[in-house]
């Protein structure tokens, strides 16, 4: 269980970095909070966090944590897999990264909480969802403005009713 904590201090990942490797070296979990979009509808910014783990064979589905050629810290799903190497993509993204190579990748997801409660990424739904959500890639743009539309329209529903 973690701690409940009532002050939050943000540093960038950079700084903490040094600290998070000690921590998954030693197998120990380490949890962070989300922050940016390119992994919604899965993984909001500033709502939800991942618990991030050392893990010795990643495969496609996964969502990996990994460093960039230029230093940038990434946490993006592996939609496919070629010998060492990784197609990597956010779930909110139809651009696919190529090659992310196994030596970058520093750790995996292993589960992630929303609104207080843990959701494991072994679970039955959780890698239906990956599983679809791969797959759809092609469409996502698509699937994205129409969720959107209706977030809008459910939105000005709601003011309407008020």
């Amino acid at each position: 269980m973690f701690p409940i904590m009532t002050r939050h201090k943000t540093v960038s990942i950079k700084e903490l970095y040094p600290v998070i490797e000690k921590m998954l070296v030693s197998n120990q979990s380490v949890r962070l909070a989300v922050k940016g979009n390119s992994m919604y509808p899965l993984l909001r910014s500033n709502t939800d966090w991942v618990v991030l783990t050392k893990k010795h064979k990643p495969s496609k589905y996964d969502i990996l944590f990994y460093k960039r050629d230029n230093g940038e810290y990434i946490l993006h799903r592996a939609v496919r897999k070629k010998n060492n190497c990784f197609y990597m993509a956010g779930d909110n993204e139809t651009t696919v990264e190529y090659p992310v190579y196994e030596q970058q990748i520093l750790a995996s997801v292993e589960s992630f909480y929303r609104n207080g409660r843990q959701y494991s990424c072994n679970s039955f739904l959780y890698r239906l969802y990956s599983l679809l959500w791969v797959l759809l890639l092609p469409f996502r743009h698509h699937i994205i403005n129409v969720f959107k539309m209706l977030k809008c329209v459910f939105a000005n529903k709601r003011r309407i009713l008020m």
